[in-house]
């Protein structure tokens, strides 16, 4: 198994965003477990710095539900009926289609999500472009505090690569 997995490996920093003076700024230097322990605190922080956590230049349809610890970069759109929540993050120029729901995730620059697409707990880089009825999740029902695993999670990655199993400092002692 790895010995541990960079956020920088398969999602970049940011750049057109305005998070600069924020954490997520440095997303990529993150090792996976590192950032899972630390997220809550570091989105806390990017909500105190940010001139506005919704971007003047968002746009927003009147029937979309936006929570109140959301973070919208500019030129994002919100489409119908969708609702984004839980300390996410819409990266500079995301599109969430009609009916999707966003909880606590990161959405990389210039990601489409395509209509009824559903994320959770989850990091999506820049430029991907999800399709329609999709929903990823990366969440542990059994276990509500990633720093102390009750269960092992193991993280299959593609094509022959290891399996990446996800302890944090305080749960390997």
């Amino acid at each position: 198994m790895p010995d541990s997995i960079r956020i920088g490996d398969y999602v970049h920093c940011p750049a057109a965003s305005g998070l600069d003076a924020t954490g997520y700024a440095r997303i990529g230097e993150f090792e996976l477990s590192d950032f899972l322990t630390h997220w809550d605190a570091l989105h806390d922080d990017a909500l105190q710095v940010l001139p506005a956590r919704i971007h003047p230049t968002a746009r927003i349809h009147p029937t979309a539900i936006i929570g109140e610890d959301v973070i919208i970069g500019p030129g994002v759109r919100v489409h119908e009926f969708s609702t984004v929540r839980k300390r996410s993050v819409l990266a500079a120029g995301v599109s969430v289609g009609f009916g999707c729901e966003v909880t606590h995730s990161f959405v990389g620059e210039n990601t489409v999500l395509g209509h009824q697409v559903g994320i959770g707990h989850s990091v999506i880089g820049a430029d991907a472009h999800l399709s329609a009825n999709l929903v990823i999740a990366a969440i542990s029902l059994w276990n509500y505090d990633m720093r102390a695993p009750i269960k092992e999670i193991v993280l299959h990655g593609p094509g022959d690569e290891l399996p990446y199993r996800c302890a944090t400092p305080d749960s390997e002692a």
